[in-house]
């Protein structure tokens, strides 16, 4: 499972703002940025204090998906499997 931080970056789009925008408003240091920009977890006091200076619900920041979702070659359709094996059984 993985958060995904499209909707602010939709946000601030929305808004007319930039990252470094973001950075300055809330007192980000840019390695948070650039969590974010990877999709990396931030620390839920920064995620606080995104949502309180911008006035926003938790959903207009962050997503929640499955890896799956994200990142295709991990869904359960191409599982590992070993050689000689004809079928692979899902769930």
């Amino acid at each position: 499972m993985s958060f995904c931080y499209n909707p602010i970056w939709k946000l601030l789009i929305d808004r007319r703002l930039k990252k470094t925008d973001l950075k300055r408003l809330c007192g980000f240091n840019a390695g948070i940025i650039a969590s974010m920009s990877k999709n990396e977890p931030i620390p839920m006091e920064k995620l606080h204090v995104l949502l309180t200076k911008l006035d926003c619900r938790i959903e207009e920041c962050v997503e929640f998906v499955n890896d799956h979702d994200m990142y295709p070659m991990y869904s359960k359709a191409n599982a590992y499997c070993t050689t000689g094996v004809d079928e692979l059984e899902l769930d």
